[in-house]
């Protein structure tokens, strides 16, 4: 269990600087590395107890599992605001 927190703190305390203007970028390896970090804690709670699983599960798999849907649906929103932006200014509103 201390080793997510361990990873907790890594990652923010990275996040500052990763925002616009980024001055520190997570390169390939980084962000394999991380990926890889998340899986084996997943794999470790479970192997601990069977309610770590669960609480592995809600804390880790599902943000990184739901990110894709939600930047998805987020960035379809956003292009139909824009086109509806874009439709009203070649009609003249």
């Amino acid at each position: 269990m201390y080793e997510a927190f361990k990873l907790l703190g890594a990652v923010l305390g990275f996040t500052p600087y990763n925002f616009n203007p980024a001055s520190i970028f997570m390169g390939d390896t980084g962000s394999m590395l991380l990926g890889f970090l998340c899986a084996t804690l997943i794999i470790m709670m479970g192997e601990e107890r069977t309610k770590w699983l669960l609480a592995a599960t809600v804390v880790f798999a599902l943000p990184i599992l739901a990110y894709p849907s939600v930047a998805a649906a987020f960035m379809l929103y956003r292009a139909s605001v824009l086109r509806k932006v874009a439709e009203l200014r070649l009609q003249g509103a």
